[in-house]
């Protein structure tokens, strides 16, 4: 009996000690970045090669992004440049001969650099200058939250700065992919000046029983796909309607729902959207997401009616009188 009474206290003990401990609340250990060390002069000029590396990289506008000021990352204008970039890697692979930081005041810099595009270029060629900002990039990953870099303010290339003469200005004017800046349309004009695009305006009907139908149809499906497409870009419409099939796609259930039925046109998206959250459209359910015509002008071709989706996702065949009901944002 002894032996019993000598073990209870004892297991007692180690059982209010074992609850004791486990009622703790656990030590959460916090995730910061890496401190950057290196005078400002070397965080900018490690920086500036970082950014050229990454343009050397297999996704030049995805990993280069992080090191341009306000960059976007969607469809709004840079896949073209890119496939470009990469298929002429010959002479646009770009080595960096020499930064040279002109100054810097507090959180903004001034540089110019000389760099070779391949290694028979006898003398690199100087660029500049270029303005760059100090701060943490919305598209750095790093955990513990994105750290304070050095990114390229991007500036419009001018008429005399081609792309043989600047690259690296227009990479950087490309890699920002700012939704207002025009910049595929200048890009184009300065690699395809005597190539001007072609666009398709052939209305010839197709045949088919109930077209109305088939046009709801197609744009329901359209919308289901900005939805997927939304959720996983944080919830914006990032792109433009000229890139609306290369970001759509992939979420598409039928390629064939872009067409307008009894035509060879497409459902356009209503480009006042690009570049918003969806939470800032107010009311979704008379907000345009994708509509039949352009340039913001509908065009009756179902007895007298348009089909029109809109940003709740449900789609109208709508008279003249209705569509006026209905907002661009």
């Amino acid at each position: 009996m002894r032996h019993h009474f000598a073990f209870f206290p004892a297991f007692a003990f180690t059982l209010c000690s074992f609850q004791n401990a486990t009622a703790q609340p656990p030590t959460l250990v916090s995730q910061q970045p890496p401190p950057r060390v290196g005078t400002p002069e070397k965080l900018l000029v490690d920086d500036v090669k970082a950014f050229v590396a990454a343009l050397n990289g297999e996704d030049p506008v995805l990993d280069a992004g992080k090191y341009v000021w306000k960059a976007h990352i969607g469809f709004y204008g840079a896949t073209e440049w890119q496939r470009w970039w990469l298929e002429t890697r010959g002479t646009h692979w770009l080595a960096i001969s020499d930064v040279r930081v002109v100054k810097i005041e507090g959180t903004e810099a001034e540089i110019t650099l000389s760099h070779r595009r391949d290694a028979k270029q006898a003398q690199a060629t100087i660029e500049g200058p270029f303005t760059l900002k100090f701060g943490p990039s919305p598209l750095d990953k790093s955990i513990g939250g994105p750290i304070a870099i050095w990114q390229f303010v991007p500036q419009r290339p001018t008429a005399a700065e081609s792309l043989s003469v600047a690259p690296l200005r227009w990479a950087i004017w490309m890699v920002a992919q700012s939704p207002n800046a025009n910049a595929t349309k200048s890009f184009r004009e300065a690699e395809l000046a005597s190539q001007p695009e072609k666009r398709a305006s052939n209305r010839e009907a197709e045949l088919a029983s109930q077209p109305e139908k088939r046009a709801s149809n197609r744009l329901k499906q359209v919308a289901r796909a900005v939805f997927r497409f939304v959720n996983d870009f944080e919830e914006i419409y990032a792109f433009l309607p000229e890139f609306q099939e290369e970001a759509l796609d992939p979420y598409l259930e039928n390629s064939e729902a872009w067409n307008v039925p009894g035509t060879t046109e497409k459902f356009l998206f209503n480009g006042r959207l690009s570049g918003k959250r969806e939470a800032q459209v107010a009311e979704k359910e008379r907000t345009i997401l994708f509509y039949d015509g352009a340039d913001e002008k509908p065009i009756y071709r179902f007895d007298g009616k348009t089909a029109v989706a809109l940003a709740d996702g449900h789609v109208e065949m709508a008279d003249a009188q209705q569509f006026k009901t209905f907002l661009w944002q």
